[in-house]
């Protein structure tokens, strides 16, 4: 056996402990890879025909005022104004003492459609993390995150109709720009001593033990709200979809278009990701002899991501383009079948001519 033999045989034998040594590591690899593609494909798949288009179903409804719309059944677009003939109205109070005897009131608003009150302390917020039982001692990781925390959360909706009609909005998804308020120093019934575990705030926190209302409310105006949803005898109380809205028609079909845009390039991007960690684990095989140099292992890893990421891009922009185009694709192979047959054909004649000739 010459010297290339035995340095063939060598790298051989080196080769086969490597890939026994790691044959785990490589098969989990492929594994892991093959699934990533698959979830990839799908996800791509569902950016194109997965979304509900409602901005499209929204748009294709005609806008009818409450009066066209009072006789209408099924799925409707209605505007007018909403009201209520009894609004809510909300108090919050601030108190000094310890045991609150004389509380003041430190906000306070009637005639609403809609109101939140969120109630929230500044404290230390305790998470255990992990948990591990060695015989009869048990240790734990524990996290301390200075936050507010919400202490109560209280939501209303008035009984409210779109220029006599009644809306059951509590069904419905809004998409109201409504006011929003913050009041320090609240009375919140029924709260505990704060523990702070030795910690103090940080210079840009407030003291532990500091109260605050987060105050959401819709006032009673003269604004026009859109309405979209299933027209019954007891008014708009349902419907596929169902939404009120404080914007124009034509703001509310755009809005929902920039949901649906974004829903597909976030599916998208994520199918970007899987395919591109995919594709590097379905390289482990190669990389496993790469690791022997620790340079040229790094380099090789870095190199065969960057290969994985333009292949990833490259198959997620021609998915998407195959299944939102494809009608192009078949018209073109159609027209090509159709050119080369004609092409024949003439060729055929024009040699049967000859012959006879």
């Amino acid at each position: 056996m010459n010297t290339k033999e035995k340095a063939l045989l060598g790298g051989g034998i080196l080769g086969g402990v490597l890939v026994a040594g790691n044959a785990n590591k490589i098969i989990k690899g492929i594994a892991v890879g093959i699934v990533c593609i698959l979830l990839a494909l799908f996800l791509t798949w569902n950016s194109v025909n997965g979304v509900r288009e409602t901005s499209v179903e929204v748009a294709g409804l005609p806008l009818l005022a409450a009066e066209e719309a009072r006789d209408q059944r099924g799925l409707v677009k209605v505007y007018g104004q909403l009201s209520t003939d009894e609004p809510v109205d909300v108090q919050v109070l601030r108190c000094n003492e310890a045991v609150c005897i004389n509380p003041e009131t430190a906000f306070e608003r009637d005639g609403m459609l809609y109101a939140r009150v969120e109630l929230q302390r500044f404290e230390v917020e305790r998470e255990v993390e992990e948990s591990e039982k060695t015989g009869d001692r048990v240790s734990e990781t524990v996290n301390y995150t200075n936050k507010w925390v919400t202490k109560s959360d209280t939501s209303q909706w008035a009984d409210v109709a779109l220029d006599g009609i009644d809306v059951n909005i509590d069904r419905a998804r809004t998409i109201i720009d409504m006011e929003r308020e913050e009041v320090e120093n609240v009375y919140i019934e029924g709260l505990t001593q704060i523990e702070t575990f030795g910690r103090t705030p940080e210079e840009d926190e407030p003291a532990f033990g500091t109260t605050r209302a987060l105050i959401t409310y819709l006032d009673q105006d003269d604004r026009e709200y859109t309405v979209v949803g299933e027209m019954r005898s007891d008014g708009l109380s349902s419907g596929d979809p169902f939404i009120v809205s404080d914007k124009s028609d034509t703001q509310l079909i755009g809005q929902l278009g920039g949901e649906e845009t974004t829903s597909r390039w976030v599916m998208r991007f994520i199918a970007f990701a899987l395919l591109t960690f995919g594709f590097t684990s379905m390289l482990s095989p190669i990389l496993v002899f790469t690791d022997l140099i620790p340079v040229a292992g790094t380099a090789a890893r870095s190199l065969a991501t960057l290969i994985s990421a333009i292949l990833a891009g490259f198959i997620v922009l021609l998915t998407v383009f195959l299944l939102n185009y494809w009608w192009v694709i078949l018209l073109i192979i159609m027209l090509a079948i159709a050119a080369f047959g004609f092409v024949t054909y003439q060729k055929a004649k024009a040699k049967e001519t000859a012959a006879k000739k």
